[in-house]
């Protein structure tokens, strides 16, 4: 044998020593976008995802059922099911919380807002700074003057579309809530098909959040009861 073909043996003999954890990283990436690109095939019967970022847990399940009726009243039915589902997801992340649940929280969080579908977001003070600091808010300050957060969140307290409703979470004083725009230009939920639309959409629902443009239609809800305006 020549040299030459022991140096060839050579290399692809100690080849995964060498570079074990390179072909790891490259397979789970290989595996993380096939899987991304897979599941936007797949028929999704909800129309609408919100991340809820709080300090500290937030809902009882009867108030977010509520919560997600109202922000549907101004989304239309995105996928032509012949109906419209609103789904929230409270993630908490405050530092006062178990340390295991935050991290997977955080995680959680962070992976979905890179390539994931959910590009509407709401928080509290601390969810929407936790966003800030991680990068991923959008500037909105084209959609209308009165953000806040230096043009990052819109402040729910006393706008018309908070006067719909009484209930104490849009009128909490103490603590506001607010909507913020997902990033997406330049993320890896570009490479995605159908998230352009959904991008979209999402930006298209928050503009009629905030000029109270609440659509006059029958729709359905999370197959709750039907709503006839």
């Amino acid at each position: 044998m020549g040299a030459d073909d022991k140096k060839f043996v050579f290399t692809w003999t100690n080849i995964w020593f060498y570079f074990k954890w390179h072909i790891i990283i490259g397979i789970l990436v290989i595996f993380s976008v096939g899987f991304i690109i897979y599941t936007s095939f797949q028929k999704d019967s909800v129309d609408l995802r919100i991340f809820y970022v709080t300090e500290n847990p937030a809902f009882y399940n009867d108030e977010l059922i509520n919560i997600e009726k109202t922000i549907g009243e101004y989304a239309r039915d995105f996928n032509s099911d012949g109906k419209v589902v609103v789904q929230i997801e409270n993630i908490f992340v405050g530092d006062k919380n178990d340390p295991n649940i935050l991290r997977d929280n955080n995680s959680k969080l962070m992976t979905a807002l890179r390539a994931g579908r959910n590009m509407l977001v709401m928080g509290d003070r601390t969810g929407i700074k936790f966003l800030i600091t991680a990068s991923a808010l959008e500037d909105i300050s084209n959609m209308t003057e009165n953000t806040q957060f230096d043009g990052l969140a819109w402040m729910v307290l006393n706008s018309e579309f908070s006067k719909n409703f009484p209930e104490k979470f849009w009128q909490n004083e103490e603590e506001p809530i607010y909507f913020g725009l997902r990033v997406f230009e330049g993320t890896i939920a570009e490479i995605v098909p159908d998230n352009r639309a959904a991008y979209e959409y999402a930006k298209e629902v928050l503009d009629n959040i905030i000029n109270n443009n609440r659509l006059k239609e029958v729709r359905y809800f999370n197959d709750y009861d039907e709503l006839d305006e």
